[in-house]
């Protein structure tokens, strides 16, 4: 009989080389001889056959797969590659440890540095920016009149020959004075912006969060520019009728309607050069509904919330009593409460929204 399997690769197993003589290469009464040693030797075929890789197996199941046979023990040289390896991953995975270790120590000591610093300013005076962490938003930032303002401040002249020649910025009702500090990191020199705040422990208290009271200490000023005193306060001296854009975050909100008028009338008498292209601008809590409302954080015995419409009604009578004209860019926020509606610390809760504007000298 012809047999097909007198070439090429011989058997895997010893048990398919005797079916196959049996059928192949004996008569019905013969029985199938034991093959000899050289007979196995030539049966079996222990060359690695090639395997596709299945479909959920990975580069190391491969890897595996092409590896010595595990009977045979590893040389001195492939011994000592696989320790140095071993021993450089291991020392890998120490430094990288390491470094998350310091992360998180350090993220840990920052964590608890902010929240030690406003039970502290809580202490002082509880407003709810502070109990909702505000004095970490840097809402200056997304103001639409930022972009312009930073670019004229970045883009002046040096002032190593005059150090008063403007533009400058400054941060009213300045609190922890987040606000100077995303400027300065938006690359304004500090020369040009300034902090002011009735309250030095404020000042005090963002000094040790942000840790920069070498850089910064002569930029913060302590006064009131509603005080009797405010015309002759020598701490006023610095910045006073030489600002040419003022941020207002949640403060001009602290007092009455009436006083809001003679607040702003006082931002353009002391503090403002009076010159076309000056701007206030800047965020606080509005109302759907405005009006006169009681809170524990009024400056005076209520606080008015406003509107669209009663905001450019305050520029509108400041315009007439201080000789001004006044472009008014006001806009409420219609959609959410954010915030400042969910938390024990709720200002006016129902109906408050967020207030932003821009008021521009012309």
């Amino acid at each position: 009989m012809s047999c097909k399997r007198s070439s090429g690769a011989g058997f895997t197993r010893y048990e398919n080389l005797n079916e196959h003589l049996r059928r192949c290469h004996s008569r019905p009464e013969m029985e199938v001889p034991e093959p000899s040693a050289v007979e196995m030797s030539t049966a079996f075929d222990y060359r690695p056959a090639k395997r596709r890789r299945s479909r959920g197996s990975s580069v190391l199941d491969e890897e595996v797969s092409r590896s010595p046979p595990l009977g045979k023990p590893p040389s001195d040289v492939d011994r000592q590659t696989s320790q140095e390896g071993l021993l450089a991953l291991v020392d890998r995975l120490t430094q990288d440890l390491e470094v998350m270790k310091r992360e998180l120590r350090a993220q840990g000591d920052a964590i608890e540095r902010l929240s030690t610093r406003r039970e502290q300013a809580w202490r002082i005076f509880q407003y709810p920016c502070i109990g909702l962490f505000h004095f970490l938003d840097l809402a200056i930032t997304v103001s639409p009149a930022y972009p312009a303002i930073i670019s004229h401040l970045k883009d002046a002249p040096s002032q190593d020959e005059d150090p008063n020649a403007g533009p400058f910025l400054l941060d009213l009702g300045c609190c922890f004075g987040q606000a100077i500090r995303a400027v300065i990191h938006d690359g304004v020199p500090a020369s040009r912006v300034y902090g002011l705040d009735i309250n030095d422990e404020f000042i005090g208290l963002g000094y040790d969060l942000f840790q920069d009271r070498d850089r910064l200490a002569n930029q913060f000023l302590i006064g009131d520019i509603l005080a009797s005193s405010a015309d002759t306060d020598p701490g006023l001296n610095k910045i006073r009728n030489r600002m040419d854009y003022i941020w207002a975050g949640s403060v001009i909100h602290l007092f009455d309607y009436e006083t809001q008028v003679r607040f702003c009338k006082r931002i353009i008498e002391i503090l403002f050069r009076r010159k076309k292209g000056n701007v206030i601008f800047g965020r606080q809590v509005g109302h759907l509904k405005p009006g006169e409302m009681a809170h524990h954080a009024a400056v005076t015995p209520t606080a008015y919330r406003h509107s669209e419409t009663t905001w450019r009604e305050l520029w509108g009578k400041v315009a007439l009593e201080t000789g001004t004209k006044w472009k008014v860019d006001v806009w409420l926020d219609y959609t959410e409460t954010g915030d400042w509606g969910s938390t024990s610390w709720a200002v006016d809760a129902e109906g408050a929204r967020k207030l932003g504007f821009v008021v521009t000298l012309e």
